[in-house]
């Protein structure tokens, strides 16, 4: 996992405590709800594309639904009482943007008092995981910019090509028609270039150089991290 995707997402101490949080004040409520895995163990097997062989012979390109299924999303299509408990009364908070621009989060009931509990402001750590993730979005643009990303990119093409598949990227056109078997040497591909090895690599550099920018607004959230945020 690159930096920023650790900083996020993998921090299962302040991920458990959380939903601990939201689980209790749901129960105070009188609802039953089943805390959500860390979305860094539904992403980032396969952040650069699928790398997992016996997984691609399994399941070609989908993940198992069961493995995808976060409580938040389920709770839209609970009863409206149990989403007014979990998400509140539908009044929203706007939090300004990195880039200038506007993002509403919905405030109220038991995501924001769980978030709350734990953060001391569920509004505040929004705004910073924002931040975080517009600064991850500027580490792939810089990533596919760089030569080293651009050779070994071009060595997954030529394996996949050598295979009959036509495609320029594992992210963005994978091939997704061509099944399980597609997915066995996409796997077979990525092995054999070490596109997930140079990638990484590649993004880690940048992200430490982007962290370190702009360490002051992303203060908030480098202290409750549980990863060392040394290079």
């Amino acid at each position: 996992m690159a930096v920023l995707e650790d900083l996020v997402l993998r921090n299962p101490d302040l991920h458990d405590a959380i939903e601990l949080a939201i689980t209790a004040c749901m129960a105070g409520k009188g609802f039953a709800y089943q805390p959500s895995p860390w979305a860094s163990e539904l992403l980032g097997d396969q952040r650069f594309g699928i790398t997992d062989e016996l997984a691609a012979a399994e399941n070609g390109y989908a993940i198992p639904v069961a493995d995808r299924v976060l409580a938040e999303g389920s709770m839209q299509s609970r009863p409206a009482l149990e989403r007014e408990a979990f998400f509140g009364r539908g009044d929203r908070a706007t939090i300004d943007e990195w880039k200038g621009g506007n993002s509403s989060v919905d405030v109220g009931g038991c995501l924001e008092e769980g978030a709350d509990a734990v953060l001391g402001s569920f509004v505040a750590w929004a705004s910073v995981y924002d931040r975080v993730r517009w600064l991850a979005d500027e580490s792939a643009r810089s990533r596919d910019a760089d030569p080293r990303a651009i050779a070994v990119l071009a060595e997954w093409v030529e394996c996949m090509e050598n295979a009959g598949y036509q495609t320029t990227s594992p992210v963005y056109d994978p091939p997704i028609d061509g099944g399980v078997e597609a997915a066995v040497t996409d796997a077979s591909c990525h092995a054999s270039s070490g596109l997930t090895e140079v990638w990484t690599a590649v993004e880690v550099e940048v992200q430490w150089d982007l962290l370190a920018d702009h360490a002051d607004a992303l203060a908030g959230l480098i202290a409750e991290t549980t990863i060392p945020l040394t290079p």
